[in-house]
């Protein structure tokens, strides 16, 4: 008896390439959604945003400044200064 089955399948390559489409796919939604933190922070360097970097880690309220919700410290190497404050005019 002479079987005659032809079957129907993904060929290998085209799994592969629905696979890196997908993380490409992702990549792509991270990066425009502002989550993917190498992208974001450059972004939003306090003195690109308008605002004044302080020493210390409060705004001094007395001479009209607020923390800038968005803003970021750089120091001299271009990273992320966490100790000092991003400050704005209020008002």
């Amino acid at each position: 008896m002479k079987s005659n089955k032809k079957g129907q399948g993904l060929s290998i390559t085209t799994v592969v390439i629905a696979a890196i489409a997908l993380l490409v796919l992702v990549v792509l939604a991270a990066i425009f959604a502002g989550r993917l933190g190498i992208f974001s922070w450059k972004t939003k360097d306090c003195l690109q945003v308008g605002g004044t970097c302080d020493q210390g880690s409060e705004c001094d309220a007395e001479l009209g400044f607020r923390p800038h919700p968005d803003g970021i410290c750089m120091d001299a190497d271009n990273q992320p200064d966490r100790s000092r404050a991003c400050c704005i005019r209020a008002g």
